[in-house]
């Protein structure tokens, strides 16, 4: 048992015990006694010094605990092996490598992505699929360094073409985020503001994100409507003559004088017309009538489409969906899928595509990781990975696929269910719920290994120095 939990178990016994105590001594000295509720107010103070007391404590130990278990993941070094890949990283235009988030709580540390690894190539979609509570949107998140407190990334690198983004400042990621990387999230209609229309939402991306270029596209309109043209150029031509003690009453007039002939063409306007034109390429009926509209107004369908408009508003090089299509009927989540997969081939956009669903996974992906409990169990081709499985993890996620065609059978489960990430197993973290467990499972991390070109798993089943397991590994194979 570590320090923190030898104090803090003690600590809450403590404190439970107390509060029960101190609540009956009220109540029995209140019935006795009969007196006004102001008597009892020496117990109210001591309840309330202990609570402090006990904060105090607990909040001393975590920190130190969390600043001893930092320490220990640099000392040991990669907790997941690296991955290896045939291919050249360098190719890659986003390379994750040994990233470890945590989040200390007061329940305790919850180990939410351990080491995990992978790339991603300029127009490949790449999956990533597990059950809920694998850490798929935590690692999603960490790639732009968007996890808050008590989260904290302890370790690792996440290199977008060479760069890496763990070591840039929160104002160096914003030239990152919605730029050329950007986050599609879960439910849209906690994502977009409802109180904001869609055309003024869409317009704010691009003022944030493309100010400069909007700028250019102001002056280029002014300079096509030949009035105003020549009333700016006049402007200009004041403006830097100007000298001496009217040059800032001037300035001000100057300024409404331009505020004036810019009320016809704004940065707004060119915002609206460069939102209108985005929702015209991606193929929404109507975009002008749908810019004046609020998100409550619009199918939960027409809403993820406007997500994922506004992710790809300033044509980022990599576009981190995240279950995109939970919650929404089969015909819908069709149409979002071949929406992603027309705008990968029309902007030239790669995709982290997170999801549970390995049907959606077959039909959209290039490749896959399979992750679980916040390790990688399983990477490679999509193709391959449904040929062949080779984790019993994966083959379970397989497995569990309805069948349309066998009415009769039963469907198949994994029994158990995800563990939790404060005290999770230790060695194999699927070994509870592996039917092909064995010693080695129970103590040892398993290392990776490539079992076919590209094709990597994570399992003591394909571990040479364990010879009993060969003939589940042929059983499997």
């Amino acid at each position: 048992m570590d320090v923190v939990a030898s104090v803090r178990i003690p600590l809450a016994i403590v404190f439970f015990c107390c509060q029960t105590l101190w609540t009956l001594i009220i109540l029995v000295y209140g019935l006795i006694t009969k007196k006004a509720p102001f008597s009892v107010y020496g117990f109210g103070i001591l309840i309330v010094i202990f609570i402090i007391g006990y904060k105090v404590l607990n909040f001393y130990y975590l920190k130190q605990y969390k600043e001893e278990f930092i320490s220990s993941v640099k000392a040991q070094g990669n907790i997941q092996p690296e991955l290896k890949t045939s291919v050249d990283s360098q190719d890659a235009i986003l390379s994750v490598r040994d990233l470890v988030t945590y989040f200390y709580t007061d329940e305790g540390i919850v180990k939410a992505v351990e080491g995990v690894s992978f790339d991603i190539y300029k127009e490949e979609i790449l999956g990533l699929v597990g059950e809920t509570g694998c850490g798929k949107s935590v690692t999603a998140l960490s790639i732009l360094q968007l996890v808050r407190s008590p989260g904290k990334i302890l370790s690792g690198k996440v290199l977008f073409h060479g760069e890496d983004l763990l070591q840039k400042t929160e104002e160096e990621m914003l030239e990152y985020r919605g730029n050329k990387i950007t986050m599609m999230f879960q439910d849209p209609l906690n994502s977009i503001n409802p109180v904001l229309t869609i055309g003024d939402q869409l317009a704010e991306v691009f003022i944030n994100h493309q100010s400069d270029r909007l700028n250019q596209e102001l002056v280029k309109a002014i300079e096509e409507n030949e009035t105003l043209k020549k009333k700016y150029h006049t402007l200009v031509k004041i403006e830097k003559k100007l000298k001496g003690k009217a040059k800032e009453e001037t300035k001000k007039k100057i300024e409404v004088l331009k505020q004036k002939i810019r009320r016809n063409i704004s940065i707004s306007d060119i915002a609206n017309k460069e939102s209108q034109d985005l929702l015209e390429k991606i193929g929404f009926p109507n975009p002008d009538q749908l810019l004046k509209r609020y998100p409550h107004e619009l199918s939960g369908g027409m809403r993820q489409r406007i997500m994922i408009a506004m992710g790809l508003a300033c044509n980022p090089e990599l576009l981190l969906a995240d279950e995109p299509t939970t919650a929404l009927d089969v015909t819908i989540q069709a149409q979002i899928l071949d929406l992603i997969l027309n705008l990968k081939k029309q902007f030239h956009t790669s995709v982290l595509f997170i999801t549970h669903d390995l049907g959606v996974i077959s039909s959209i992906c290039d490749r896959v990781a399979v992750m679980y409990s916040g390790y990688i169990v399983e990477y490679g081709e999509v193709e391959k990975i449904f040929r062949e499985p080779k984790h019993p993890y994966t083959i379970g996620l397989i497995n569990s696929i309805p069948k349309i065609d066998k009415k009769e059978e039963e469907l198949t489960t994994i029994p158990g269910s995800v563990p939790n990430l404060i005290f999770p197993p230790s060695g194999c973290r699927f070994h509870p719920r592996c039917k092909h467990c064995f010693e080695p499972c129970k103590t040892k991390v398993p290392k990776q290994f490539e079992v076919t070109p590209n094709h990597f798993v994570s399992c003591h089943l394909y571990d040479q120095r364990f010879s009993k397991n060969q003939e589940t590994k042929e059983e499997i194979d």
